[in-house]
């Protein structure tokens, strides 16, 4: 493996001083196998992942389903239908009651929008 990744450099023309040394390949060969699936602790606040959230709220308990993220982000005017029954908003964080699709639209929070356009 190491006379190919020579033969390798040599075609691609990298200069001799930067060609790893037999010791050095092994190394760093080793160093990728025993890294490869280790997954990284991410630091710093989380991001915010809607469609992680959306799974989070739906273990919360039996509601109406929630559209694929390509329905709901398509920029098609889903416009909002006004009826007297309420139901729990799908937006995740928000605690408020909607209608029929389930997102508020109030003035204090329009999560229809954030919703959509996310």
């Amino acid at each position: 493996m190491w006379l190919l990744y020579r033969r390798d450099c040599k075609d691609c023309g990298i200069p001799k001083k930067e060609v790893y040394s037999l010791l050095k390949f092994k190394a760093e060969v080793a160093s990728c196998l025993c890294n490869e699936r280790k997954v990284l602790k991410k630091r710093g606040r989380p991001s915010h992942n809607v469609d992680r959230d959306l799974a989070e709220k739906k273990h919360r308990g039996s509601s109406s389903s929630v559209p694929s993220t390509h329905v709901h982000q398509d920029h098609t005017d889903h416009w909002p239908v006004w009826v007297e029954k309420k139901g729990r908003c799908k937006y995740p964080g928000c605690k408020g009651e909607s209608a029929v699709i389930k997102v508020c639209h109030v003035p204090d929070n329009n999560c229809f929008m954030n919703f959509h356009k996310q």
